[in-house]
């Protein structure tokens, strides 16, 4: 059961909440929270969710609180991951909107007035969407105007079926808490890796309409540290089970296209978890890849001939088939 905490006699009722997951983020909270505190439209709350935080992190939140109130401060006993924060968060949360940000990204000053107006265009949208920036470099779909689409579509452009306008991610997005609430919908705290995929493609159920604009509002800027960068870690390998949930959440759509571009979706994942333990070169990862290598093997026809998977995959699909159980067997690897 869902439970959100009781809101207190003095606080205001927002027209946005913006939660913030904080993890060893004192260097970068402060600009973060800034560009949301800095909004063109200042009836906002502003929630920061210490997730046990190992630096100043939280000190740094406190701060922000005592300057301005209308900043919120939670901490977890123990690092429970961004999931959690942010669920944590939408249990204090007050506004009749949603906007989840990550705590090293920047907003630019108009992005929540642009996705408050593409919400309110008519009483049917449920969902609003903006463009972003990766690491300062602009990013667009296929379409170049604003457009408003069904669930179905709005589904597919998350799944990335024919160049992706949408996309999975959580942070360009303008959720209503009441279909957050009525609908029972959280993320799932036992995912890592592709969280907001999934917690997306769950509230885009309840959609009637979504309407996106390609203009480029949120700076997300990737870091070497991130969870999907770099070393098979267990953490990034629970991608595979939240893929599945991903999967089977997608059936309830009843497209088969949908369907499709997930499981090339799923598989793609094996294959670039795998690439990377090879490319780690240390049989300390061999483990992973182990439990990798089966599925791969057993879904090689059914990967070679989905079309939603790219030649330049497929080839690569085919050589790490081949290599992976000759650079197992290698004798010096470092175990």
């Amino acid at each position: 059961m869902y439970q959100r905490m009781p809101a207190g006699e003095n606080r205001k009722t927002a027209e946005v909440s913006v939660i913030i997951p904080v993890y060893n983020l004192e260097n970068r909270i402060e600009s973060s929270a800034r560009s949301v505190l800095d909004q063109t439209i200042q009836n906002i709350q502003v929630i920061l969710i210490d997730d046990c935080s190992e630096d100043d992190s939280y000190k740094c939140c406190i701060k922000l609180a005592s300057e301005d109130n209308r900043v919120e401060v939670y901490r977890h006993s123990e690092n429970r991951g961004v999931s959690a924060a942010r669920n944590t968060g939408l249990l204090h949360a007050s506004g009749k909107y949603i906007l989840f940000v990550d705590g090293d990204d920047i907003l630019d000053r108009d992005m929540v007035s642009v996705l408050i107006g593409l919400m309110e265009e008519e009483e049917n949208i449920d969902m609003a969407v903006c463009g972003y920036y990766l690491n300062d470099v602009p990013q667009y779909g296929p379409e170049k105007e604003k457009i408003r689409m069904g669930r179905l579509q709005c589904a597919k452009d998350i799944a990335g079926v024919g160049g992706s306008l949408v996309k999975g991610y959580a942070a360009n997005k303008l959720f209503k808490l009441d279909t957050i609430l009525e609908n029972q919908l959280k993320f799932d705290e036992n995912t890592y890796v592709c969280e907001d995929s999934l917690f997306c493609l769950q509230y885009v159920w309840h959609c009637r309409s979504v309407n996106y604009d390609p203009v480029c509002k949120y700076h997300y800027i990737i870091h070497s540290a991130s969870a999907t960068h770099g070393k098979v870690t267990q953490r990034r390998m629970s991608v595979i089970d939240t893929y599945h949930k991903i999967i089977e959440t997608g059936k309830m759509y009843g497209d088969q296209e949908l369907d499709r571009q997930l499981e090339a979706n799923y598989m793609n994942h094996y294959l670039s978890l795998l690439k990377d333990i090879v490319k780690q070169s240390s049989g300390k990862q061999c483990d992973y890849g182990e439990k990798l290598y089966p599925y791969i093997r057993e879904n090689r026809r059914k990967y070679r001939k989905n079309p939603y998977i790219t030649l330049k995959r497929k080839v690569l699909f085919a050589i790490l088939y081949v290599t992976f159980p000759l650079w197992k067997a290698m004798p010096d690897r470092d175990r």
